[in-house]
């Protein structure tokens, strides 16, 4: 995430996210606003090209290990 150019402030948002859905995994109404705020941040931190690539060459190797 840092990566990505993410803060402090993106950090707590994340683990605000993560403890709204720990805390109420039933309520669908919760699963939909987490859904939209992580939509959010990834909008505002776009995943580079570079990183892209770069998981993607580790994923074909870590298959191609199995």
């Amino acid at each position: 995430m840092t990566t990505r150019g993410m803060g402090v402030t993106e950090f707590r948002e994340i683990a605000n996210i993560i403890a709204d859905r720990l805390l109420q995994p039933e309520d669908e109404a919760v699963a939909q606003d987490c859904r939209q705020r992580v939509a959010h941040l990834c909008d505002r931190f776009p995943s580079t090209p570079t990183y892209l690539f770069q998981f993607q060459f580790w994923l074909n190797i870590s298959q191609s290990l199995m």
